[in-house]
């Protein structure tokens, strides 16, 4: 962990002790690598951490998942998390990542979200997210950085200065968006827990999607990994 980053953390902690509705969350996601010795070749970036009743329950007082804590450590990941993690390495190959989020505080679903929150576009905590977003960005230099979800791309586009490049179709249906921030692709796929409407088909499209652009000119050469590649698992 940097200097920078620790800071952010810190600076995120004091953040939400100074307001009422984000003490409301369980918990909040920043820079949570995996594995945590790793060296991250993805930024994979959420819209916002989940959260359980059992979350409650094994922490019971506002919390984190970060490089400098994570409230799993001492229980162990619930069953969400496993298979959160599960979906990651068959979408990713394997290759290590760091976890970070459009908004950084947790909630149990959209409903709660919007009522805890706002809507996420116009949340005041949304700058202080994209900042320290991108310190994360800059200090890991990833060769992609990987959204699942398509809902919120016009957003992310937005926040991030991203420049649309191609839209990844199967059988007429969206599947993947690839954008770039001139430095490094951002792909968003379709979600990758969704329970209906991600055919295996669907899902080998958006694996190699994200496999393409570790071959892009714009990925970062330094974190490109020869491991990953289109193979079936």
């Amino acid at each position: 962990m940097t200097d920078q980053l620790l800071r952010n953390i810190e600076r995120l902690a004091a953040y939400t002790a100074e307001h009422p509705e984000l003490r409301v969350a369980h918990h909040f996601l920043y820079d949570l690598r995996v594995p945590k010795d790793g060296k991250p070749q993805f930024v994979v970036m959420g819209v916002n951490p989940g959260e359980t009743p059992h979350d409650w329950v094994i922490a019971p007082e506002p919390t984190e998942e970060t490089s400098r804590y994570d409230f799993h450590d001492e229980v162990g990941a619930g069953r969400s998390a496993i298979r959160w993690s599960k979906a990651a390495q068959y979408f990713l190959s394997h290759a290590d990542y760091v976890l970070a989020e459009i908004f950084f505080w947790s909630s149990y679903d959209s409903r709660i979200f919007r009522q805890r929150f706002g809507p996420v576009a116009k949340s005041r905590h949304l700058p202080i997210c994209t900042d320290m977003n991108r310190d994360l960005i800059n200090f890991y230099q990833p060769s992609a950085v990987v959204l699942p979800g398509l809902t919120y791309t016009r957003l992310v586009q937005q926040l991030y200065g991203l420049t649309h490049e191609e839209s990844i179709k199967l059988n007429g249906v969206r599947v993947a968006e690839r954008y770039s921030d001139g430095s490094r692709p951002w792909i968003f796929t379709k979600h990758w827990t969704a329970a209906f409407g991600f055919s295996r088909q669907q899902r080998e499209v958006a694996r190699n999607s994200i496999a393409d652009a570790m071959r892009s000119p714009n990925s970062s050469p330094l974190n490109c990994p020869v491991s990953v590649g289109l193979h079936k698992k």
